[in-house]
This record gives C-alpha cells, sequence and structure tokens, in this order.
C-alpha cells in the first residue's frame, strides 16, 4: 500500500471509530445535559431541605440540652444559696 493510500485508510478508520463511540455515546448516555442538570439541581434541592432540617433538629436539642443544663446549674445554686 503506498503512504496516501495508508494515511487515508487510517483517517477512514479514525473517523468511522470517532463516528462509531460518538453515536454510542448517545446511545448510551443515561440523560441528556439538560435533563442531568435538572436531575443534579433537584437532588442538591433536596440534600439541602433535608440538611437544613437535621440542622433545626440538631439546634433545637443543643438548645435544650443547654436549658437544662442551666436550669440543673442553678437549682444546684440555689441549693448552695440556702442551706
Amino acid at each position: 500500500m503506498s503512504t496516501t493510500r495508508q494515511t487515508l485508510t487510517y483517517t477512514a478508520v479514525a473517523v468511522g471509530a470517532a463516528a462509531a463511540g460518538f453515536a454510542a455515546g448517545l446511545l448510551l448516555a443515561p440523560a441528556s445535559g439538560s435533563d442531568t442538570r435538572r436531575r443534579l439541581g433537584r437532588l442538591v434541592d433536596e440534600k439541602k431541605t433535608t440538611l437544613e432540617r437535621k440542622g433545626r433538629e440538631v439546634v433545637d436539642r443543643a438548645a435544650e440540652y443547654a436549658s437544662d443544663a442551666i436550669e440543673a446549674g442553678r437549682e444546684k445554686v440555689d441549693a448552695l444559696l440556702h442551706h
């Protein structure tokens, strides 16, 4: 085979492989870019909501714990002062 013919053959094989890869990518892709971004956006919103809820729960529990500790401290101080 001549050098020009080899170059054309390799180029044709490369272009064919690229086209096959592109087609396979389109066929096997889970979703389009906009669909994927939309799904990721929803997932981020859901996780944000969950994180906010759990954060509020932690703050509420910490506030309750602090309130209980303060009340227990007051009771001990009152007991020491009145005995």
